[in-house]
């Protein structure tokens, strides 16, 4: 991302505006994922589940249901569809193309397939 000046130096480029329009995007994303888990275990704690169980709820049963999830998700929907080259899923992606919502999906070969 460099290119020499007259003197021979190398200028540096300014990053693109996608790049800070993702970068921001993500911290909003990752501030609202961890107000939301914090005010699970503050909301658990008002229900009556005391002190120590909100806090172990939410580490568990939260953060097993956002990491494991998606994945359990799309083993079932490759069962449904009837890939098997789909049972080691790495990414799935809704996308609108004319106006029409399919599903794509990258699967452990890395080739991109559409699922609906």
């Amino acid at each position: 991302m460099t290119n020499p000046d007259s003197h021979g130096a190398a200028a540096v480029q300014p990053f693109p505006n996608a790049f800070w329009t993702a970068n921001v995007t993500e911290l909003f994303e990752r501030a609202a994922y961890y107000s939301m888990a914090s005010f699970v275990v503050i909301y658990l704690g008002q229900l009556g589940f005391g002190a120590y169980w909100p806090s172990t709820l939410n580490s568990t049963v939260l953060w097993g249901l956002v990491y494991e999830g998606p994945e359990a998700a799309f083993a079932a929907l490759a069962t449904f569809v009837g890939d098997a080259a789909l049972s080691n899923p790495t990414d799935v992606a809704y996308v609108v193309e004319n106006g029409e919502l399919h599903l794509y999906a990258v699967d452990g070969h890395n080739r991109v397939v559409r699922l609906r």
